[in-house]
């Protein structure tokens, strides 16, 4: 067996004693004499030895002692006489009886040397080791979050669809794509009646990618818990604003929206009033909430105020607009005089729209009106040109002679776009018109018993019966880009009423329905009623796509007065 290290070393020889009894009681005589002798021995030879690295193991079985290699102990420590004490005290013990205790033999020993260090890993290994483990838990840790990123360990509900498949299955994408396209709001009105519309019909448009990805990012840990995901909307502001205010209230006393007058030059803004009647409360936002989330339960109108759309607070920055614009100076130069615009001049260039999808009023230039300013001021310079008629001889035939008067404007076009294109600046402007004039000019044509005189430059047209006036009209002939074409042509069909098709100068095709008064003169090209341009484009402005335009009331004279036959001459 091992003996311990230390450095004391206590023995009591009758411990010794009963140990040696215990383990060698089945020797008898000599063998067990010399058993007990070498043992005591053994221990003498271990306690003497100062540095004992190994350890000394007694061989029970072949009772024999293994003995390290150690210097021999003196004579006299093997005393016959100890050892015979040793074995009468054993013999005088009984076995059944507890050993007397006796005094210990104290042996003092010299200090042990320390034990040698337990073999460590180098601090490399460990710092290696480490590293490995932190990188192994961070793989870890970015797996999961990654997993999270498009996972969520709560069921996911998309508005009120609960999907079928995985939110990275391309899959759910038709399915919902499928259930917003099928969807319908009900509104339901007091008396209980309820009338659906599509997401389209509200000026809302599923956003299918954008709530795949809202759901995706969904980190729910809570398995037990359901995480509810809203069908992202895409909003035509101004289709959704006209939706809500054309059916989601039925007034009793209509609302009062803000809005701006201008009257004398000055600008002044007409505060909001609301209404009273039956609405969906909160309309603008219960509205788009319900539609996202597929809800079909009706909103019902129930009775209440009804809002505006714009207030007052929100005109206050076009009504600074509208002040710049009224107060810029503007000059307009024709020969040697200027005519300057007042702010009233200015005010009725403009159109003011009511915006209700920004609660603004949208300020707007209307062209026909600066136009019509221009050739107003100019009047003077320019003198409506008018035809005259006169007989020259037996044979019917007629002189037509154009009077040019002082002349025309020839930039008015361009002076009309620059004007309307830098007005709303507010920087002012200095436009130039030139004049020009023309000598008077006369056309040989036979008189008839009835014909139309057609003037595309001066936008004029004349009813003749031989040589006699009878009426004239204003007229918008074809534009620069489709003219009219100029002849002498016969009426050779009549149309009560017709929708009529053809195509654009850019290639595009228009249709233009139920165009009345019809008279073609030749080929596609008739003189027709117009109830689609302003009025202030006859006599001003050519806009046909070569026809000649006159209002209705106009048209339907013609249209009686001149059966097939009659004579239309186009000149211009």
């Amino acid at each position: 067996m091992p003996w311990k290290r230390s450095s004391q070393l206590s023995y009591s020889p009758l411990k010794f004693s009963v140990y040696l009894t215990r383990n060698f009681g089945g020797m008898k005589g000599l063998d067990r004499r010399r058993a007990y002798h070498k043992s005591l021995c053994f221990l003498y030879e271990a306690a003497y030895t100062s540095s004992y690295t190994q350890s000394a193991e007694i061989n029970m079985d072949k009772t024999e002692v293994s003995e390290p290699s150690q210097p021999a102990l003196p004579q006299s420590w093997l005393n016959p006489g100890v050892i015979q004490l040793v074995l009468e005290q054993e013999q005088s013990v009984p076995e059944v009886a507890p050993p007397t205790p006796e005094p210990e033999i104290m042996l003092s020993l010299p200090a042990l040397p320390p034990p040698p260090p337990v073999p460590t890993k180098p601090r490399h290994v460990w710092v290696r080791l480490t590293a490995l483990g932190s990188a192994l838990l961070l793989v870890l840790l970015l797996s999961g979050g990654l997993y999270l990123r498009n996972h969520s360990l709560a069921p996911v509900h998309i508005a009120s669809l609960k999907p079928t498949h995985n939110v990275n299955d391309p899959r759910l994408a038709t399915e919902l794509t499928t259930a917003a396209a099928s969807y319908r709001l009900g509104l339901q009105t007091p008396d209980g009646k309820v009338t659906t519309y599509s997401l389209a019909e509200m000026g809302l448009k599923p956003d299918v990618a954008g709530t795949l990805a809202a759901a995706k990012g969904q980190h729910g840990l809570a398995f037990w818990h359901t995480v509810q995901v809203p069908l992202k909307l895409t909003t035509d502001k101004s289709s959704y604003v006209a939706f809500l205010r054309s059916h989601t209230a039925q007034a009793s006393v209509p609302p009062t929206d803000a809005n701006v007058s201008i009257a004398g030059g000055k600008v002044t803004i007409v505060s909001e009033k609301d209404g009273r009647g039956n609405r969906v409360a909160n309309a603008s936002t219960t509205v788009a909430a319900t539609a996202a989330k597929l809800d079909t339960t009706p909103l019902v109108l129930t009775p209440g105020s009804i809002g505006t759309f714009i207030k007052a607070a929100g005109l206050q920055s076009d009504k600074a607009a509208l002040e710049r614009i009224l107060n810029q100076h503007i000059s307009l130069k024709i020969g040697d005089d200027t005519v300057t615009p007042s702010a009233s001049d200015i005010a009725s260039w403009l159109t003011l729209t009511p915006d209700y999808s920004k609660g603004t009023i949208a300020i707007a230039v209307n062209q026909i009106a600066v136009q019509q300013y221009i050739e107003r001021v100019a009047e003077p310079y320019t003198d409506a040109p008018a035809d005259t008629v006169t007989p020259t001889g037996i044979n019917g035939s007629v002189s037509i002679v154009e009077q040019s008067g002082h002349g025309t404007i020839t930039n008015e076009t361009t002076a009309v776009s620059s004007l309307s294109s830098g007005l709303l600046s507010a920087k002012g402007q200095a436009v130039s018109l030139a004049v020009s004039g023309s000598a008077p000019r006369t056309v040989k044509a036979t008189a008839q018993p009835k014909w139309l005189l057609v003037n595309v430059t001066t936008k004029r047209m004349y009813a003749y019966e031989d040589t006699k006036l009878v009426k004239s009209f204003l007229i918008s002939a074809g534009a620069a880009a489709t003219p009219t074409v100029q002849g002498t042509y016969k009426i050779y069909a009549k149309y009560a009423s017709q929708d009529m098709r053809g195509a654009n100068a850019d290639g595009t095709d228009y249709f233009q329905p139920n165009v009345q008064y019809v008279n073609y003169f030749y080929k596609d090209y008739a003189v027709h009623g117009n109830y689609w341009r302003p009025v202030s484009y006859f006599g001003n402005v050519n806009s046909s796509h070569g026809c000649v335009g006159i209002v209705n009331s106009d048209a339907a004279w013609v249209y009686s007065w001149a059966p097939v036959g009659t004579t239309v001459m186009v000149h211009g």
